[in-house]
């Protein structure tokens, strides 16, 4: 199966999935994914990206590797939220908050 380009059974990029629960975003695999171009901008149809939904569950090392990865921290879900909206964690919005 390619990854890559694949979906899950949820219809969304295995990014999208992993930032869900915070179980492998940071693994070998999604480094991999990355490194051959999986898209981290990627959403639902809710606007939401894998950035959006790691910070709504509160998953810190999942937001630090999408924000090493590159994830836009000012990128907007369906509601004009950005992901640092999705969190009431002071910590996790100072680490997505603009430098």
């Amino acid at each position: 199966i390619n990854r890559v380009a694949s979906s899950t059974q949820y219809g969304h990029n295995y990014l999208l999935d992993g930032s869900r629960s915070g179980n492998g975003v940071t693994t070998g695999a999604n480094l991999e994914f990355v490194d051959a171009g999986a898209d981290i901008h990627s959403a639902t149809d809710e606007g939401l990206t894998a950035l959006h939904i790691a910070a709504a569950n509160e998953h810190q090392e999942a937001i630090t590797f999408l924000m090493e990865a590159g994830s836009n921290t000012q990128s907007l879900d369906n509601d004009g939220n950005t992901a640092a909206d999705h969190t009431d964690s002071v910590d996790l919005k100072n680490i997505m908050s603009p430098r």
